[in-house]
């Protein structure tokens, strides 16, 4: 590695605090940044809204209707004031919370089932998959028109796996229109942290979403 030199010839640049550790260009870093935003205002602020809208939902007593928006503007604030990432929440906490918030809106049965946890995950892996697993379960009351939905997972052999199975209707997914929700807050977050995202399904079969995330190893 190159030392740095004694006498800097300018300042160091500040980083925000969830910068990636390889500069980008400015203008791709700022396409990055509304990626990024657009994907969050998507999976959280803009689905409440839309959902508080619907006039299929099902009817919501004033005090769980309240509760429902005290909530999105905590998330919001804490959105504004801390950005996405919440490091000291593990995978099983945060899955937990993304089941309870979906069950006050689920016209379905909703399960999480926690297999093996061998090692902590935390930080921006776990967000990853939570945010995604969010993602998947919003995308089942939508249109899955289930029965019962299967939240699972498990940390073992260095990755870290969750899955959102439901009995729904399926789809054929080699004809399957992508909008936003599969492909940012899905597909491409679980890419951006070194991850796969998988959708198997077929007509009246319903709909299998499986998230894993390699997990990185201590230096020994």
């Amino acid at each position: 590695m190159t030392p740095r030199p004694a006498t800097p010839s300018h300042p160091p640049t500040r980083t925000r605090p969830h910068a990636r550790p390889h500069a980008q260009a400015p203008g791709a870093a700022r396409a990055e940044e509304r990626r990024a935003l657009g994907a969050w205002l998507h999976d959280n602020t803009l689905q409440a809204l839309e959902y508080l809208a619907s006039r299929s939902r099902p009817a919501i007593e004033g005090d769980e209707l309240l509760r429902m928006v005290r909530a999105e503007a905590a998330l919001l604030r804490e959105f504004l004031e801390h950005g996405p990432e919440s490091p000291d929440r593990d995978l099983a906490e945060g899955l937990r919370d993304a089941v309870r918030d979906a069950r006050v809106i689920a016209s379905h049965e909703l399960e999480l089932v926690i297999g093996p946890l061998e090692a902590p995950c935390t930080g921006r892996p776990a967000e990853a998959l939570v945010n995604a697993a969010r993602e998947a379960l919003r995308n089942a009351q939508k249109h899955a028109a289930a029965t019962s939905v299967v939240v699972y997972c498990e940390v073992t052999g260095g990755r870290a796996l969750v899955t959102v199975k439901d009995d729904g209707v399926g789809a054929d997914t080699s004809g399957m229109r992508t909008g936003i929700g599969i492909r940012d807050s899905i597909v491409a977050r679980l890419e951006q942290n070194a991850g796969v995202a998988r959708l198997e399904s077929a007509p009246g079969a319903g709909m299998l979403v499986t998230l894993e995330l390699p997990l990185q190893r201590e230096a020994a």
